[in-house]
């Protein structure tokens, strides 16, 4: 049987191996990532964002997956906000993540829904589910819970 080394792999890359990722990536690494890409429009509308995204929390999902839904949480929230600090947390319930996105000001949740609707889609493909919550019209929380369990071979 050969060595793989997975030294030589890219990280990154995930054809290696078809349904697995070949690297765990922390949850905290991946919305560092995210982020980064979404900070010019940030920038535009006077957003900053703090990342409080524990760091030992290691993604056994489909990185892919799981970050595609949280790409599209932060471009919501980034669009939909402006002048204001956008907060990203998580929690780890057994082995359900659950990811948020939150905001302090007064936002129309009509917008925010019709942004979500696909990723509602493909969180619950993944066996997740997304959330909305407005709580006096003044902060808006986004909440993403998954399973995460690695993907079946």
């Amino acid at each position: 049987m050969p060595n793989i080394h997975l030294k030589n792999l890219n990280p990154m890359k995930t054809s290696h191996f078809p349904n697995k990722t070949a690297f765990m990536e922390p949850l905290h690494h991946l919305a560092d990532r995210l982020v980064t890409s979404f900070l010019p429009a940030a920038v535009r509308n006077h957003n900053f964002f703090i990342n409080e995204v524990p760091t030992g929390l290691p993604i056994e999902h489909n990185n892919e997956w799981v970050a595609s839904v949280i790409s599209g949480m932060i471009a919501t929230a980034v669009r939909n906000t402006k002048d204001n600090c956008i907060r990203l947390t998580a929690k780890k319930y057994g082995y359900v993540f659950v990811f948020e996105i939150k905001s302090a000001c007064k936002t129309n949740n009509h917008p925010l829904n019709a942004d979500l609707q696909q990723m509602q889609r493909l969180a619950e493909k993944i066996g997740g589910c997304l959330l909305i919550n407005t709580q006096n019209e003044e902060k808006t929380m986004m909440s993403f819970s998954f399973p995460n369990l690695p993907v079946a071979a």
